[in-house]
C-alpha cells in the first residue's frame, strides 16, 4: 500500500519498456525487475519479482530514533564456499536469455536476414549478492594474494560517525558482535569476488549467445548494477553506506550498434559523472524513441559522451 501510494505521488507517467513497446519493440525480461508500476503482470511472467520487499519495517522506520539492534544476520551465517550448485535461479535466467537469442537468430535467418520488429532484452542475474555462497570452480578465479594485501580499515565502534555506527550495528558487525579477525574478513571478501567471476561468466555466455546469433553486430549493449557493495570496508557490508563503495557500480556500454565518433571510441573510458537516470534516456535515444516532455526524465544521455 505504501508503494502505491508513493508511487503516485511520483506521477509516474510511463517506463522504458512501456515507451520501447510504443516504439515497436518487441522487449523481453528476464529476472529480477527493481520496479513497480505493473510490470510482473503487463510484461511476464520471465521477470522474476519487482523488487518490492513487503514495506516498511520495524528496523526501518525506528531508524530516527536510533534504535541499534542488529537487523541482518551475521555476515559469515551467509557465507557458504563449498556450494556444490551455487545460484541456479541465475543460471535460469543464463539459459533463459541465451535461448531467446537462439531463437530469435532462428527466425531471422529463416526469413532471410530482415523483417521482424526491433527487440529489447533485459537480462537480470541477482548475484552478486547476499548470502555469499560460491564453490571451487569460482574461487579459482581470485587473486587471493591481491585480496590478503588490501585488507579494508576496521575501526572502532566508538570512533564511527553516529550513522556509520548505527549502520555498522544493523548489519551485525557491531562490537556487540563476535570479533571477525583478518580470516573472517578475508572469507567474506574472497566470496563476494567469486560470486563477480561467476556473473562475469553468465553474462559472457549470454554474450556470446548473441554473437553466435549473429544479432551482436546490430545490438547495443548496456551492462550496469543497481548499487555496489562495501566488502567489510569501514566495517561494513551490503549496501546502504555512505561511501562509494556502496554507491559506484560498473556501467558498460558495447555491441555492434555502439556510435562510434571523435569523442566516442570503442574501449574508452569515461569520466564524466553518471548516474543510473541517465540509462532511460540513453536507450531512448539510442532506439530512437519518441521524444517524452520536458522534464520527465531526471536524466541525460550519455551517447553526447
Amino acid at each position: 500500500a505504501w508503494c502505491r501510494t508513493h508511487g503516485a505521488s511520483q506521477a509516474l507517467e510511463t517506463t522504458l519498456f512501456d515507451e520501447l513497446r510504443s516504439g515497436g519493440y518487441e522487449v523481453a525480461l528476464f529476472g529480477k525487475v527493481d520496479i513497480g508500476a505493473g510490470v510482473l503482470r503487463r510484461f511476464g511472467p520471465a521477470p522474476t519479482q519487482d523488487g518490492y520487499h513487503g514495506g516498511a519495517s520495524l528496523p526501518i522506520v525506528t531508524r530516527a530514533a536510533d534504535v541499534r539492534r542488529p537487523t541482518k544476520p551475521n555476515p559469515l551465517e551467509l557465507v557458504d564456499d563449498h556450494a556444490a550448485h551455487v545460484h541456479p535461479e541465475d543460471w535460469k535466467v543464463h539459459d533463459r536469455c541465451s535461448e531467446w537469442l537462439r531463437a530469435k537468430g532462428d527466425a531471422s535467418r529463416s526469413s532471410g536476414g530482415g523483417g521482424g520488429p526491433p527487440w529489447f532484452l533485459y537480462c537480470s542475474l541477482n548475484i552478486p549478492h547476499p548470502a555469499f555462497r560460491t564453490n571451487a570452480t569460482w574461487l579459482h578465479a581470485v587473486d587471493e594474494a591481491a585480496v590478503r594485501a588490501s585488507p579494508p580499515a576496521w575501526p572502532a565502534e566508538g570512533s564511527m560517525h553516529p550513522y556509520d555506527a548505527y549502520m555498522t550495528t544493523s548489519k551485525a558487525v557491531g562490537d556487540d558482535q563476535p570479533v571477525f579477525g583478518e580470516v573472517g574478513v578475508f572469507r567474506v571478501r574472497r566470496t563476494y569476488l567469486a560470486m563477480v567471476a561467476e556473473a562475469d561468466y553468465l553474462i559472457g555466455q549470454v554474450v556470446e549467445a548473441a554473437r553466435e546469433a549473429k544479432l551482436y553486430r546490430g545490438a547495443l549493449v548496456v551492462y550496469l548494477s543497481d548499487h555496489g557493495e562495501m566488502s567489510m570496508e569501514h566495517r561494513q557490508i551490503w549496501k546502504n553506506a555512505h561511501y562509494e563503495a556502496s554507491l559506484r557500480v560498473p556501467l558498460l556500454l558495447a555491441g555492434g550498434a555502439l556510435p562510434v565518433g571523435p569523442r566516442f571510441r570503442r574501449g574508452a573510458v569515461a569520466t564524466s559523472l553518471a548516474s543510473l537516470l541517465d540509462i532511460f534516456p540513453t536507450i531512448a535515444e539510442a532506439a530512437q524513441l519518441r521524444p517524452l516532455r520536458k522534464g520527465a526524465l531526471a536524466g541525460e544521455s550519455l551517447l553526447p559522451l
